[in-house]
């Protein structure tokens, strides 16, 4: 009614206003459009990702073998490597700890009884930094031993001597726990943070700078 009794002066601002709010409708669109665009793609991300740890192990798992015996790491490498791992080696704690500063290991088969540095002390030095998966080896077999080892930080105990299908068998559950907590952690975080911008994958929202957006 306003507009017909105010008449012309109303019917200006009316054409006025009415380009403003087609425009305004617009960049809402497209924005909530780049929204979803964005959404999808997180989605996309994380599924990869996801998935890059499932066939991880068919692609490369460096194991880390720690023993003062050449005999024992012989062996083990060419049964690892005939898994698929890439073996590295060291004689004893001290070697092993060096390795872990330039090398990407993901799971360790440690000695106990070994000169300079011994597996206990060595476990107790990676866990001050590292939750790689530990296995330790030794010819120990009281249960006292297992749970000292155990204790430091290892994941799992094996007495020597050992059958090494049963330790590859060993190595290959480690792993997959690994992986799974891993991919867990990533697939249960409902928000993804970069500086300022917030995406929440449950609410479908993105929020910048403090502004949210549906």
């Amino acid at each position: 009614m306003l507009f017909f009794i105010e008449g012309r002066y109303l019917g200006d601002h009316v054409q006025e206003v009415g380009p403003l709010i087609y425009e305004y409708s617009i960049r809402m669109l497209l924005l909530r459009t780049l929204v979803i665009i964005i959404v999808v793609i997180v989605k996309l991300m994380l599924s990869a990702i996801k998935n890059t740890w499932r066939i991880l192990p068919m692609i490369r798992m460096n194991i880390l073998v720690v023993d003062d015996d050449p005999e024992i790491r012989d062996v083990l490498h060419i049964y690892l490597r005939n898994e698929g791992y890439l073996v590295v080696e060291a004689e004893d704690g001290v070697q092993a700890l060096e390795i872990l500063q330039h090398e990407k290991i993901h799971l360790i088969i440690l000695d106990v009884m070994m000169p300079n540095l011994d597996g206990i002390n060595a476990c107790l030095r990676i866990r001050e930094e590292s939750d790689i998966p530990i296995i330790m080896l030794s010819a120990k077999e009281e249960p006292l031993d297992k749970i000292t080892g155990l204790s430091t930080g290892a994941d799992d105990y094996v007495t020597k001597p050992f059958n090494p299908l049963e330790l590859i068998a060993r190595v290959k559950a480690q792993l997959r726990r690994q992986q799974f907590i891993t991919s867990s952690d990533i697939s249960d975080s409902s928000e993804i943070v970069i500086d300022d911008l917030i995406i929440n994958k449950n609410q479908h929202t993105i929020t910048v700078h403090g502004q949210r957006y549906l």
